[in-house]
């Protein structure tokens, strides 16, 4: 027991002072509050002993694996650095007990033989007794450069030949067992890491704000209103889970008058001021989201094509179509009507960066989905051109073949209405390895889409915002070192980004980078703009910030 305090203690100093994140043997790593993705066959065991989890593969058959893995977000040119603490007990072949690190250009890992340390690539070995205790080994990769070191002694030091490039681009780091023909089994203590930062210069001026932040309260999603009376309005989640699928904790409503410096808790059921129509109604379009039924119904949801996920023990959600909400003025109640929606079509929606109503009184809601055939997401739009009365499913971008990227889909989509009339579209990538966005423009008020053309931004989800000075204004999470939020300028209507002079609102993200980010940006008279967002810093906490500032005059 001494051993194991001394052990959490030590760890936790090295952790705050110097590692991203640091996880210890005494939970699974799928069991912690920054969990594991972990690929878990049959004939697997993770359990834990103390201060250690044992993690054995005795099956040699297809998909007998345990392995663990996260992200960690690490720019390739400098890299990161990892560390684990291990005792083995048993290998029998490569990858059966194994250490990895990629950082989207380049990959390299270790076995661990009861009799040596072996990398997967390139052939070098590191003799040493593996079993007989437990030891540090630390693993860095910069370029096509590695080092190892066992109990902080430097044992290899190569320029090449132990990578490879990164598998389908991965950045992350591993840990378990995670071959199929091999066996393997062993006690790990520790696995941490670190990555290379590289310097980013703020942009000058910012005025950063704690809208809500609470120990213990996983705060997300937050929307962005400007009320009638200029008043801002915000709702967000205060989720008990870090989850982006269980909503249990339910949510707040927070209200600022003096333009976001300060916020007050609201009453929610704030209607948006898009949602009303000329006669004083109602209306508005949307997929139906995750729904929560029983687990015992998921054959019945999967057998329908439709995209199946577990929230809790005995629940599960799952998506399928979209729907309509129309109430006239002067009625009481209003109408749900179903959008006929191809069978099988699984459908989510985004936040409210994907609203938009043109000039002419169109309306559009930006959503994306996957067919039950699997592959690539599809961005598309629920239009109405009647006021609500009506509204149809309309595709905005179908996955393509990018000759450079690969396969292409398109998921989270902003919309704008641009000066000149035409309606863009800025659009997530699927997989988000791809990190650049992809723009598409309508001149038909959202009828028909050019075809997705790359941009220079690399960040997602975005958030457009046309200027009152005709500029266009793309808002967007960072989620590669140094995490955070930014923006980018278009004095042409989306036809060029002015990258060179991209905006670094916040380059202190920590943690997870699935946990920051979802901008969206409002302008005041003056020109004042106030970006939202979700974020997290080194102290874990995932709370609702924002930033006031003010782009330069063009």
């Amino acid at each position: 027991m001494k051993h194991a305090f001394a052990l959490l203690a030590a760890c936790s100093l090295v952790a705050a002072a110097e590692w991203d994140e640091c996880y210890r043997g005494s939970a699974l790593p799928e069991a912690g509050e920054w969990p594991w993705g972990v690929s878990a066959g049959s004939n697997t065991t993770a359990v834990v002993e103390g201060d250690c989890v044992r993690i054995c593969n005795r099956g040699t058959a297809k998909g007998q694996l345990r392995f663990y893995n996260r992200q960690w977000h690490a720019d390739s040119s400098l890299g990161g650095v990892v560390e684990a603490r291990l005792k083995v007990i048993a290998c029998s072949a490569q990858a059966g007990v194994i250490l990895m690190a990629a950082d989207g250009a380049n990959e390299t890992s270790l076995t661990f033989y009861p009799d040596r340390v072996e990398f997967g690539h390139g052939g070098r070995s590191h003799a040493m007794n593996t079993a007989d205790a437990f030891h540090t080994y630390r693993l860095e990769l910069r370029g096509t450069r590695v080092t190892l070191s066992v109990n902080g002694r430097q044992v290899v030091d190569e320029t090449s030949g132990l990578t490879k490039p990164a598998h389908n681009g991965r950045n992350l780091v591993g840990f378990g067992s995670v071959s199929s023909a091999a066996t393997g089994e062993a006690l790990w203590e520790f696995v941490r890491h670190r990555t290379h930062t590289p310097a980013a210069r703020l942009t000058e001026n910012v005025e950063q704000i704690v809208v809500y932040k609470k120990p213990d309260v996983y705060a997300c999603f937050p929307g962005l209103m400007r009320l009638p009376d200029g008043a801002l309005f915000t709702s967000f989640g205060t989720r008990v889970r870090r989850s982006h699928i269980d909503g249990t904790g339910g949510g707040a409503a927070y209200c600022s008058r003096d333009g976001g410096r300060t916020w007050q808790a609201a009453q929610k059921g704030v209607t948006n001021p898009l949602f009303l129509r000329r006669d004083g109604g109602t209306t508005y379009a949307s997929a139906y989201g995750w729904r929560e039924v029983s687990a015992e119904r998921t054959a019945e949801f999967r057998e329908q094509g439709l995209t199946v996920r577990d929230v809790r023990p005995g629940v599960v959600a799952y998506l399928s179509g979209a729907y309509s909400f129309l109430r006239r003025g002067g009625e009481e109640k209003g109408k749900r009507t179903p959008i006929v929606t191809p069978a099988g079509l699984s459908l989510m929606n985004y936040n409210s960066a994907a609203l938009c109503v043109t000039r002419a009184g169109v309306r559009l809601n930006a959503i994306y989905g996957r067919h039950k055939d699997g592959g690539r997401s599809t961005s598309f739009v629920l239009r109405s051109a009647d006021d609500g009365e009506t509204w149809e499913l309309m595709t905005i971008a179908k996955p393509m073949t990018d000759a450079k990227e690969g396969e292409i889909g398109f998921d989270e989509t902003a919309l704008a209405e641009l000066p000149d009339g035409r309606v863009m579209a800025m659009m997530r990538p699927d997989p988000d390895r791809h990190g650049f966005f992809y723009q598409s423009v309508s001149d038909d008020g959202g009828k028909t889409w050019g075809r997705p053309v790359k941009t220079p931004m690399w960040g997602y989800p975005a958030h457009l915002l046309t200027l009152r000075d005709g500029r266009v204004l793309c808002s967007y999470g960072y989620r590669r070192a140094p995490m955070g939020i930014r923006a980018c300028l278009s004095r042409d209507g989306g036809r060029t980004w002015d990258i060179g002079r991209e905006f670094v609102l916040r380059a202190d993200g920590k943690r997870s980078g699935s946990d920051l980010g979802y901008p969206l940006t409002t302008e005041s008279e003056d020109g004042t703009l106030l970006t939202i967002y979700y974020f997290t810093c080194g102290d874990g906490i995932t709370h609702i910030a924002a930033t006031r500032w003010k782009p330069p005059k063009p």
